[in-house]
């Protein structure tokens, strides 16, 4: 009776099955989604051909069969000339104007071959024994046919084309301009004028024997022209820096570089703060080394200075990553602008450092150090609390306290042409010129600058407006709302051409304002109304319980939109605010319709026009168009994992 239930019936529990064959697994996935019934076979089969051919061409041009070699296109071109060498062309077209041969004599087979126009149906035709083989036909017909002669006529101007083109590149003083290896071995001992000469005698005199002589002497240059004839990426090679800095000036690149590097530290700070100590600290001392290195190869230091400014750099970068992360945001959103304006527009360091002025030395001096005695003390307090001791974090402090008080404290910059430290030095070659906005800035320097910009804007004005459009106050929610209607209601271009050719006229006589801060202004205004309603968005899907329960707790309005309300409704928002924010990175393109030599107008504008890199429209826009796809890619990517990471409360 053990077997038995309360209510007497047996129970013989049911023993494990593993699952059914084909429902599990990639087998299954394949099977249910692309070959689940009769048009799924068909279509399947179809649309992977499709896809794969396009891929593999398009890898086959932008990888295997590209070239960057050489200082401009001659060297590319080079590749597409030898590949017309090729007798493809020349031979399809002697077997399109055999088809009416002599050597058939009957109406039938003569129609016969008109109805059969591919080369392999002619071919299949001559080794079945239905007439003279494709050879034969080859050998018969090849001097005899006008078209042919002139095909081998243009063969011999191209040999002609290339052999200007080799002597223009051997002759060009560019270090870079030399002949691409392969070639240079191909045409090793060749006399491509004597090779010209013999096409054309052979085409001449009509002898067979001669031309196939003659022209068996370039095939191993139509080789390598085949397998060379993809994409030449030698443009963006060779215009690097104007695609990546614009018309900034190349001995002051340096400084966007800097920039950059500062950009990644805070970055990978405040993006991934859920990394361990050790690689916060190992990511934030190899950003900082290489901040030192790019800071004291654009001024020129000896080993000395280099050395001091690693240490510097290192030590900077340590002492902010041990930070926690409300004090590291707030640097980082408060400092980073500043000094990002600094850098990029004006690198001169305040009179009261650089000159010998000691009034001016201790009063920035003492407020440095007031300032890490601050964040010394607040480390120490945190750790006496939990008594658990940093030795590093406390040594990296005390290590910058005495950098502090060395430099502010005891530094003379001598003006006068004396011996100096490495710091002074240092200090000195900082003092660097000022680098105009207008005309210079440019390429993924302005893209840069012009996305991130309206990203960070944005996001907290559109906060502001969707918190107005839903306020209480009647002139707040209409200024909202009307603000946020008219932005939507016109195009990005119409702002940008108010901002860059109205605005200056409405400005007082004298008062100017530089082309990029206006369209800086239009792009943030414009992303911040189309921010606002997708926040908006956010802030109706939540319950109005939230708003009562934090009304209960006695929380003022500010406290609730903080605490409660806004947390949850960016959270919620975070698919609609990312799609915003890659929407105006790509719309950053309209600069260059403004006149602003954006990456696309760098390359529409700049690059291409040139003679230099006539034809070399699919290099520059499939590079430009690489760059957004992987910057956006980045982006989304990024906030899917911001979305599984605050998905706290929806497990399933």
């Amino acid at each position: 009776m053990a077997d038995q239930d309360k209510t007497g019936a047996n129970f013989v529990p049911t023993p494990p099955r593993d699952a059914p064959v084909n429902t599990v697994g990639m087998g299954a996935m394949i099977k249910k989604n692309l070959f689940a019934g009769p048009v799924s076979w068909v279509a399947t089969p179809v649309l992977l051909f499709i896809i794969v051919s396009v891929l593999w061409h398009v890898f086959s041009w932008g990888l295997l069969r590209a070239t960057n070699h050489g200082a401009s296109n001659r060297t590319c071109h080079l590749a597409e000339r030898t590949s017309l060498l090729s007798q493809h062309e020349i031979t399809i077209l002697m077997a399109d104007k055999l088809l009416l041969s002599k050597s058939y004599q009957s109406q039938d087979q003569r129609q016969f071959w008109v109805d059969s126009q591919s080369t392999w149906g002619r071919f299949a035709l001559g080794t079945l024994g239905f007439g003279p083989s494709y050879g034969e036909l080859l050998t018969a017909e090849i001097m005899g046919n006008r078209e042919v002669s002139r095909a081998l006529s243009q063969r011999a101007e191209i040999l002609a084309t290339i052999n200007k083109d080799i002597e223009f590149i051997e002759r060009n003083p560019d270090p870079d301009a030399t002949l691409h290896p392969g070639l240079a071995n191909v045409v090793a001992g060749k006399d491509l004028l004597a090779g010209r000469e013999a096409l054309k005698a052979a085409v001449t005199a009509q002898d067979p024997v001669a031309f196939e002589a003659a022209r068996s002497e370039f095939d191993d240059m139509v080789h390598w022209g085949e397998a060379h004839n993809g994409a030449c990426w030698t443009v963006v090679k060779r215009r690097w820096q104007q695609f990546m800095y614009g018309f900034y000036p190349k001995e002051q690149v340096w400084r966007v570089a800097t920039t950059a590097l500062l950009l990644l530290l805070g970055g990978l700070s405040l993006l991934w703060p859920g990394r361990s100590s050790a690689s916060r600290s190992l990511s934030a001392a190899v950003v900082g080394g290489l901040i030192g290195y790019t800071v004291s190869s654009g001024v020129g230091l000896a080993s000395g200075g280099l050395l001091l400014a690693l240490a510097l750099s290192v030590g900077l970068a340590l002492l902010y990553e041990q930070l926690d992360v409300g004090k590291r945001g707030l640097i980082f959103f408060l400092g980073f602008p500043l000094v990002a304006i600094w850098l990029l527009i004006r690198f001169s360091l305040p009179q009261a450092i650089t000159l010998p002025s000691t009034w001016g030395q201790w009063v920035f001096g003492l407020i440095m150090m007031a300032i890490w005695a601050l964040f010394f003390w607040q480390s120490w307090q945190r750790q006496t609390q939990s008594h658990s001791f940093k030795p590093i974090t406390n040594l990296v402090y005390l290590a910058v306290g005495v950098l502090t008080f060395y430099v502010f404290l005891t530094v003379r910059v001598d003006v006068d042409g004396q011996q100096l430290s490495s710091f002074q030095e240092l200090l000195g070659r900082l003092r660097l010129s000022d680098v105009e906005v207008d005309n210079v800035w440019g390429g993924l320097l302005a893209t840069a600058v012009t996305g991130l910009t309206g990203i960070a804007v944005s996001l907290p004005l559109g906060v502001i407006l969707a918190l107005g459009r839903r306020s209480d106050l009647p002139i707040v929610s209409t200024f909202s709302t009307g603000f946020i209607e008219f932005v939507r209601g016109v195009p990005l271009i119409t702002i940008l051409f108010m901002a860059s050719v109205l605005l200056p006229l409405f400005l007082p006589e004298g008062v100017t304002i530089n082309k990029l801060f206006r369209a800086l202004v239009g792009v943030s205004l414009f992303a911040s109304a189309y921010m606002a309603e997708v926040i908006r968005g956010g802030l109706q899907g939540l319950s109005k319980g939230q708003t009562e329960g934090a009304d209960s707790l006695g929380l003022s309005y500010w406290q609730t939109q903080r605490f409660i309300i806004l947390p949850q409704a960016l959270k919620i928002s975070i698919p609609g605010i990312v799609n915003t924010f890659i929407g105006l990175y790509k719309d950053t393109t309209l600069l260059s319709i403004i006149g602003i030599f954006d990456l696309l107008g760098v390359g529409s504008r700049s690059v291409l026009p040139s003679l230099e890199w006539a034809r070399l429209e699919a290099e520059v826009y499939a590079f430009i168009a690489l760059f957004f796809f992987v910057s956006c890619f980045f982006m989304s990517r990024y906030s899917q994992h911001l979305e599984r990471r605050l998905a706290t409360g929806h497990e399933h």
